[in-house]
């Protein structure tokens, strides 16, 4: 019966335990993933070509430095408290309080809407310019 109890404790103690992933794996490098999406991608030829290579690192190197200040700032929130479970909004509506957590989730919810939308307008991008080579080709045969 003893040691029945044990391994229940231990299974216990192990589902309790959350995914450490620190700062740089589960926060900084999502948030970057997050911002350099598939329209930074298509968007980056045009953008060197137009402000040029140093513009071009000047604009790259201010969207970094805001995502880490972003970053250290969500992180030193995170560590804050005992928040076991949750998202971003359950943990800053916790720790900040219900008026400052409710605007920030409403810049977040606008923050994400937006980003979806860019993406979907990315892919459509994309699609066009693979199928309209297409189309160019087969009209000039």
């Amino acid at each position: 019966m003893l040691l029945h109890a044990i391994k229940f404790k231990a299974l216990k103690v192990s589902n309790l335990q959350s995914a450490n992933l620190g700062t740089l794996f589960g926060v900084y490098l999502p948030t970057v993933q997050h911002i350099l999406g598939v329209t930074m991608f298509i968007r980056l030829f045009w953008i060197v070509g137009i402000a040029g290579v140093w513009h071009t690192m000047e604009l790259l190197f201010l969207c970094f430095l805001t995502t880490f200040c972003t970053c250290i700032s969500l992180s030193a929130v995170a560590t804050n408290g005992e928040i076991k479970s949750g998202g971003a909004y359950y943990m800053l509506s916790r720790n900040l309080g219900a008026e400052f957590g409710t605007a920030i989730g409403l810049l977040f919810y606008c923050g994400n809407t937006f980003a979806a939308s860019m993406y979907l307008v990315g892919g459509v991008e994309i699609l066009l310019v693979c199928f309209c080579l297409f189309a160019n080709q087969s009209e000039k045969l």
